[in-house]
């Protein structure tokens, strides 16, 4: 009896000096799976913030993240677009940009994980989502003569983006708008980025009217 008393506080003892055992660990990663498939979304992310914050060097943290980053990704503007076809691209993006940073996060630490492919096909998801709404609000500004706030948006949106199909749009509406301030080198160069970027784009042939090379 006191042979099995002693071994029992010794388990305590361990559990107590390393409480995060292999079992629990998989308990943890099993648990936030389980929160994501079932679109318990802000469980999931808990789950996934607890792991990473316990086991920092665990090798499944890349797992951890990618969890992460999907829950945000499929967080309420995907639900709102998929049952209900409502439009999000002129919506704030609310955890897209989150999904973005954590999808971001998982490629550069873990660049070899099993899951960096698909987080980076899920960034030029994103890259397109968040371009054409930073377009609309560049947009906007431009329509109501807010011509600074619209080459800074425009700007944003092509540097933060780089790669997506919305980069034509952003030098479009970058050119417009230093146009209206009488910035014409500005303007050019907006117009010759655009002509040499996108030589398929609808306002092409008009691009290579206007600038002077």
């Amino acid at each position: 009896r006191d042979c099995l008393l002693s071994r029992g506080l010794g388990d305590v003892y361990k559990r107590q000096q390393f409480p995060f055992s292999d079992v629990e660990r998989q308990i943890q990663l099993e648990l936030m799976h389980a929160y994501y498939q079932s679109s318990q979304l802000e469980q999931a992310v808990d789950a996934a913030d607890t792991f990473i914050r316990e086991n920092p060097v665990h090798d499944r943290v890349d797992y951890a993240l990618y969890i992460k980053g999907l829950s945000y990704f499929e967080g309420e503007a995907g639900l709102l677009e998929r049952w209900f076809r409502q439009d999000t691209t002129k919506r704030p993006p609310g955890d897209t940009d989150l999904a973005y940073l954590t999808f971001r996060r998982l490629i550069e630490r873990y660049p070899d994980s099993d899951y960096s492919a698909d987080a980076q096909q899920r960034i030029l998801a994103i890259k397109e989502r968040m371009s054409t709404y930073e377009n609309y609000i560049a947009g906007y500004y431009l329509r109501h003569g807010a011509y600074v706030a619209a080459v800074n948006r425009a700007k944003f949106a092509l540097e933060e983006y780089n790669g997506a199909s919305g980069n034509a749009e952003s030098l479009r509406i970058m050119a417009e708008a230093y146009d209206a301030l009488g910035i014409s080198d500005l303007r050019d160069d907006a117009r010759r980025v655009l002509a040499a970027n996108f030589p398929n784009d609808g306002d092409y042939v008009e691009v290579l009217s206007l600038i002077h090379i």
